[in-house]
């Protein structure tokens, strides 16, 4: 959770069970502009429905961590600058805290 806190910030997940081995995963940010939604049906389909709103594309930037190989917490580097500034590197890549 930790990469996936990083590269989309302030994201929130629910997971609604529906008891037969099937789920929905809500994604929405923090001040509820954006959402995406998942259903996963065990047996029933090779790819997830997805249906995303807003102005940010929360499974767009999941899906782009997926596609850097899944990156663990060990592949993330944390700097902090003289003025105090702090920021998480991954490659090329970097975010502000």
């Amino acid at each position: 959770m930790f990469a996936i806190g990083v590269r989309v910030p302030q994201m929130f997940c629910r997971a609604d069970n529906h008891g037969d081995g099937s789920y929905t995963l809500w994604l929405y940010d923090t001040g509820v502009t954006s959402w995406a939604t998942a259903d996963y049906e065990p047996g029933r389909r090779a790819a997830y429905e997805v249906v995303q709103s807003g102005p940010r594309r929360l499974w767009d930037d999941l899906e782009a961590w997926e596609q850097q190989g899944k990156p663990g917490f060990e592949s993330f580097e944390l700097a902090v600058n003289a003025d105090g500034e702090q920021r998480i590197h991954l490659g090329e890549e970097s975010w502000a805290v």
